[in-house]
């Protein structure tokens, strides 16, 4: 897998550095993780900062173009960083937060009022 970077901007506003990238030499599309650990090693960068927004490829060819961001501290990465990349991001570098247990709401039996029904004397059956 050969990286070429095509772009990269920093971004101070949102404290992160944006990368887009080529990806040459795939025989098949790689996985999400095997993309971003590669990344990672070749350019020097802290795993547990860098997402990976989105990977394209178009079909018949085998390249790819992957869209990294790249932040200056975890802090910012969590503040700012979509919910469904920052998933991703937990379940690549095993950082996922597990769901709190909820407890069971006590069902408090809630006393019906009883409904009383009312008959107008123009609705009332007339007895001859």
């Amino acid at each position: 897998m050969k990286f070429e970077i095509l772009k990269e901007e920093d971004n101070r506003l949102l404290n992160r550095k944006q990368f887009l990238v080529k990806v040459t030499d795939v025989s098949v599309t790689p996985k999400r993780q095997d993309v971003w650990k590669a990344f990672s090693v070749k350019q020097g960068l802290d795993e547990n900062k860098l997402v990976v927004d989105k990977i394209e490829n178009q079909t018949g060819l085998r390249d790819l173009t992957v869209y990294f961001k790249y932040y200056d501290d975890e802090a910012s990465l969590k503040r700012i960083e979509l919910k469904s990349n920052l998933k991703n991001w937990q379940k690549l570098t095993g950082k996922e937060e597990k769901p709190k247990e909820e407890k069971p709401k006590e069902e408090k039996e809630e006393e019906k009022p009883e409904i009383k029904k009312v008959v107008k004397k123009e609705d009332a059956p007339e007895a001859k």
